[in-house]
């Protein structure tokens, strides 16, 4: 068990907290970098945040599995 799956569970909002949401001053950033694209695969994506700007575009990877049922409980697919 790796320091994600043993203190997300209690410590999720803290967590969402330090991502900031999809209009984050680095995610605008980043967002503007990358262009536009016809697909993106975002590696460890944590709860999808990005999931909301590129929609159906967007692939999302993690290996934590309480982040993997956040953004599912939000009706985001993370494989």
């Amino acid at each position: 068990m790796n320091w994600w799956e043993r203190n997300l569970p209690n410590r999720m909002g803290e967590f969402l907290g330090w991502l900031g949401g999809p209009d984050a001053a680095s995610r605008v950033v980043a967002r503007k970098m990358i262009g536009d694209c016809d697909s993106i695969l975002d590696v460890a994506c944590g709860p999808g945040v990005e999931f909301t700007r590129w929609g159906d575009r967007w692939t999302g990877c993690d290996t934590c599995k309480a982040l993997i049922d956040h953004a599912a409980k939000n009706g985001i697919t993370v494989e």
